[in-house]
């Protein structure tokens, strides 16, 4: 699991990139410095949904529950997201479940739960992203 914390006013990414270059655009306003951060999950990973979120991802992306979870369980890359982060701490986790589909989605830990909020497919440049990531990293 690549674990990482977008912070805004940094200049490049884990690889040097330039800001455009990491794909994460269309997720906060601004630039990005990846950081590695430590995300504890309690073991076994224990979800909670709530109720309009269970039907939603489905409904607007065909993303479907287990899928959302299975993102978790596989490799996947974890980044901090500040820009919704203002009344609770949010993340952003973008990985591939076991049926092969590239997922993006944006969860909160909340007593050892997650909580994740919504889910869809990841696009090209997040798909670009993870492969990159995947590929820097054949110890995972």
């Amino acid at each position: 699991m690549i674990v990482a914390d977008k912070r805004k006013g940094g200049r490049k990414g884990w690889g040097g990139e330039k800001v455009g270059e990491l794909g994460l655009d269309n997720v906060s306003n601004g630039i990005y410095n990846i950081i590695m951060l430590a995300l504890e999950l309690k073991q076994p990973i224990v979800f909670e949904w709530d109720k309009g979120n269970q039907v939603k991802s489905f409904a607007k992306h065909r993303i479907t529950n287990p899928e959302a979870e299975e993102v978790f369980l596989n490799f996947n890359i974890i980044l901090e997201d500040l820009q919704h982060s203002s009344e609770e701490q949010r993340f952003i986790i973008l990985g591939k479940c076991d049926n092969g589909k590239m997922i993006f989605s944006c969860f909160t830990v909340r007593a050892n739960k997650v909580r994740i909020i919504s889910s869809r497919p990841a696009n090209q440049k997040e798909r670009k992203l993870y492969e990159k990531t995947l590929k820097e990293n054949p110890q995972i």
